[in-house]
């Protein structure tokens, strides 16, 4: 009998390529998960640092201005820094600085907001949230008026007296003298129109629509 060499099946070799072929998938695909979560590890880890810097920033403001000298206005921080508190008595446009301020370099959330008006001045409580810094933050007004602006800001005025008769009349101070005006009245000089006369404000419009209020000096 004559012996005769075959050549093995090329299924085991199919196979075999077959099986190496899912390993050289299986390596990728892992090697494409470790890469693609180190990533991910590494960009969270940049993203907590990028946090952690702004919240040290925005508390050093804060310290800042409950350091600032001389106001009359306190400020409370929690231990956990997780709400202010302001207490205080000013004229209107002291809060407005503070609070203009305040949004300015904190990101605040009211919780509680309590005027009273007290011998020409205005006592206020207010507590804030302090939240996470963020950016592009809307400016809100938290006064008790819709608009306050100094004296300096109106050319000048200032409300010296209020008279309510039928006809409201506002005496005004000027720098050219002082002048009696009603609802309406268009002062010329500073393009101001009067638009309303309160008992202690004066609400004043101007050319492009928005309202201000000059609060009366006692």
């Amino acid at each position: 009998m004559k012996w005769q060499w075959k050549s093995p099946s090329p299924e085991p070799r199919r196979l075999w390529l077959g099986l190496l072929a899912l390993q050289v998938i299986v390596w990728l695909w892992l090697l494409d998960t470790g890469l693609t979560n180190r990533s991910e590890q590494q960009a969270m880890t940049r993203q907590q640092h990028y946090l952690a810097q702004r919240n040290q920033a925005q508390h050093e403001a804060l310290l800042q201005l409950m350091n600032q000298e001389q106001q009359p206005i306190s400020y409370h921080l929690d231990p956990d820094k997780q709400w202010l508190e302001l207490t205080g008595s000013a004229p209107i446009d002291i809060w407005q600085n503070q609070l203009e301020e305040l949004q300015q370099h904190i990101h605040l959330q009211p919780e509680q907001l309590h005027w009273r008006r007290q011998q020409g001045l205005w006592w206020g409580q207010h507590r804030f949230a302090v939240l996470a810094p963020k950016t592009n933050r809307p400016f809100q007004n938290w006064l008790p008026v819709s608009g306050v602006v100094t004296p300096s800001t109106l050319g000048g005025l200032r409300l010296l007296a209020t008279l309510q008769t039928q006809q409201a009349k506002a005496l005004l101070w000027t720098p050219t003298g002082e002048i009696w005006v009603k609802e309406q009245d268009w002062l010329a000089a500073q393009g101001w129109t009067v638009e309303q006369i309160g008992l202690d404000r004066v609400v004043l419009r101007a050319p492009h629509g928005r309202q201000q209020a000059l609060i009366m000096e006692d």
